[in-house]
């Protein structure tokens, strides 16, 4: 992942970043693994439902989040990397 964090000015923070589709796919078989323990489907016991079904019954569920997490991932970077502290954050 590429992050560049700049400050515009005291409020305002300027934040560029290209997410590659490797890390998408990383965070979309991490979240399916996780599913597939817990998930009930029918004709599979509860846990052991192949992450092969889970990706294809919740497939943009699973993109969505995958792509959510990118970015939290992103912006809490970009925060380390200027050093704001939280008291200086009004919103994301």
């Amino acid at each position: 992942m590429n992050i560049t964090a700049t400050k515009k000015d005291t409020a305002n923070v300027l934040i560029t970043a290209k997410i590659e589709n490797a890390d998408i796919e990383k965070n979309i078989n991490k979240t399916a693994k996780q599913l597939a323990k817990t998930q009930g489907v029918d004709g599979f016991r509860k846990g052991k439902v192949p992450v092969a079904i889970i990706k294809k019954m919740y497939s943009k569920k699973l993109q969505s989040e995958a792509e959510s997490e990118a970015i939290n991932k992103i912006v809490e970077t970009a925060k380390k990397e200027l050093d704001l502290k939280v008291e200086d954050i009004i919103g994301d």
